[in-house]
């Protein structure tokens, strides 16, 4: 694999995301995805080396990735389903975020949840 739509599409991946739940991944966003995987990994090179380093190429992003999944696969399955579980969780009870004691927001400053079957939207 050479580039990193070709790593969407590879087996290695394909079997993470089914052993998540292929309902959690929208194919139509690959493009969105393959961006993140690039500025996340850029990202982490920066604080890992610094804001001189230079950067992976495409292959080098491809390779890192086949080793993190090869490496940690079990690891990066359990992270991902407690990530997403706490996700839920305190997105329920914390949909305006968190605040320190003393700093939160007064009632009339929170927002307002509109759910109508499977869509919702935040009323400010």
């Amino acid at each position: 694999m050479k580039t990193l739509k070709e790593f969407l599409d590879s087996p290695i991946y394909l079997d993470i995301i089914e052993e998540l739940g292929p309902d959690n991944f929208n194919k139509e966003l690959q493009s969105i995805e393959i961006q993140e995987l690039r500025n996340r990994l850029n990202q982490r090179q920066f604080l890992l080396e610094g804001f001189n380093c230079k950067l992976y190429s495409e292959i080098e992003l491809v390779q890192f990735f086949e080793q993190l999944i090869e490496y940690n696969r079990k690891e990066l399955i359990l992270w991902s389903k407690a990530f997403w579980q706490y996700s839920d969780e305190t997105w329920e009870e914390y949909s305006d975020g968190e605040f320190p004691k003393g700093e939160e927001l007064d009632i009339e400053d929170k927002s307002t949840i509109l759910e109508i079957g499977k869509y919702s939207r935040r009323l400010l």
